[in-house]
């Protein structure tokens, strides 16, 4: 037996036992043709449990050169696995250390995916690739799945654990829509189709969820891997595009397949269109927004046959604010017909979202007796179905409605004040009236449609 086959024996058994696998094999290979040299290099096989065979090849230079190592897994699947071969490392070491970096004890070793640390994430491959883990084969329990059957761990009672299977499109994904998306994603919403055309900048770092690692991205692709990193087993389908481009059919089909629109983009034309469409699909929507220099906000509901469309609710609000003569519309901006961006806090903004989420949580857990669903059709009973918040003194009408300055004042009144209103239908409302028109029998003009947050 030469030197190196009697080197990388030893180094294997002591590696193999390290790592659990038993049923060692030398198979003398026999000389193969000239343009197959790998055909002649002797190979050992072993056992790493029931589920994996490994096939390691050498040649005389071995340990100045690594050995050729091959994987099968319990799916027929062979691999050749990179080995990291220091030669700083003592020889009798590099193997071992080598294949540690692929195996992660204890077995019975099945393919996953790791991140840098040696935690099995996930054993999805898309997820894997979305996240950029490298793969590892281990016994260790995926961490996606732990997370999963502890989600509901601290909202039992609160939220419907049916949540998991619920299916939510989020369209602009802000300084709104990116913390709204990552809250519902820990509380156990199971899938997501994000749309957004904007990439992250700089600046959308003061009050998004995104990191400086995110920046340049598409913001969909960015919120996509936060998710996965929040949860690996979430479901999540990124769109970076803006919805005109999906056309009407697609666009419908989309809405209708999913159990709640969340229209959180800053472009009049883009809820407009996401009203029109999801209310003619059948599919209850959320739409928030933030008012003028984000002193207040808005969030409405909408539930198809149940209350208005989004259109009648701030068509309502409106003729409010023009018997009051106040105005709280942000500026358009002409140059790409969004609203103009305004600086606000983030805290602010998330006061905003808060009644966003809870209302979405809500929604999703349909006619169970959980908490936030009890919250939900407690104020659609009410006719509730438009929530206005001021985030500073004396804010639109709440000095009227507080009665300040008079005999009967409200006390202990300051910001942050809210108020639910209640709008009605009209009847020649043409997507929500008594003859409401197919949603799909207008095309969707094309244009911006989502915000830079």
């Amino acid at each position: 037996m030469s030197v190196a086959k009697a080197r990388i024996i030893e180094d294997i058994k002591r590696a193999i036992a390290e790592l659990g696998g038993a049923g060692l094999q030398l198979l003398e290979a026999a000389p193969g043709p000239e343009a197959d040299p790998i055909a002649a290099l002797p190979t050992l096989r072993c056992d790493l449990g029931a589920e994996v065979e490994v096939l390691v090849c050498w040649g005389e230079q071995y340990p100045v050169s690594p050995p050729l190592v091959m994987l099968t897994d319990r799916s027929d699947t062979t691999v050749s696995l990179p080995l990291r071969w220091d030669l700083s490392t003592p020889a009798d070491e590099r193997l071992l250390l080598a294949l540690r970096e692929h195996f992660i004890p204890p077995g019975p070793y099945v393919r996953g995916f790791a991140d840098l640390s040696g935690r099995v994430l996930t054993r999805d491959r898309a997820v894997a690739e979305a996240l950029a883990l490298r793969q590892v084969f281990s016994g260790q329990p995926e961490l996606g799945g732990i997370v999963e059957d502890a989600v509901f761990s601290r909202s039992s009672g609160l939220v419907d654990g049916g949540l998991s299977r619920k299916r939510v499109l989020v369209v602009g994904l802000g300084s709104g829509g990116s913390y709204v998306t990552n809250v519902l994603c820990r509380a156990g919403v199971g899938e997501f189709v994000l749309v957004d055309g904007d990439s992250v900048e700089p600046e959308n770092l003061a009050r998004t969820t995104y990191e400086a690692a995110d920046i340049g991205q598409s913001k969909a692709v960015a919120l996509k891997g936060q998710l996965h990193r929040i949860r690996p087993a979430a479901r999540v389908s990124a769109l970076d595009h803006e919805i005109q481009s999906l056309g009407v059919d697609s666009l419908f089909a989309l809405v209708k397949s999913v159990d709640l629109v969340l229209a959180l983009t800053d472009d009049p034309h883009a809820q407009s269109v996401l009203n029109r469409i999801a209310y003619g699909a059948g599919t209850a929507a959320i739409f928030a927004s933030l008012y003028a220099k984000a002193e207040g906000g808005e969030v409405v509901l909408s539930i198809p046959a149940q209350t208005p469309c989004y259109a009648c609710s701030t068509g309502y609000r409106r003729e409010q604010l023009r018997e009051t003569g106040l105005s709280v519309d942000r500026r358009p901006d002409y140059g790409t017909s969004r609203l103009v961006g305004e600086s606000a806090l983030a805290c602010d903004i998330q006061h905003l979202d808060s009644v966003t989420i809870k209302l979405s949580l809500g929604m999703l857990s349909d006619d169970s007796d959980v908490s936030a669903a009890r919250f939900v059709r407690g104020a659609i009973d009410r006719r509730f179905t438009y929530f206005v918040c001021g985030m500073v003194p004396d804010f639109y009408f709440f000095p009227a409605l507080f009665r300040y300055g008079s005999d009967d004042e409200i006390q202990g009144q300051y910001a942050y004040q809210s108020a639910w209103l209640s709008p009605t239908v009209n009847p020649e409302c043409p997507i929500c009236g008594t003859s409401p028109v197919d949603p799909r029998s207008t095309p969707i003009a094309r244009g911006p449609a989502i915000p830079r947050g």
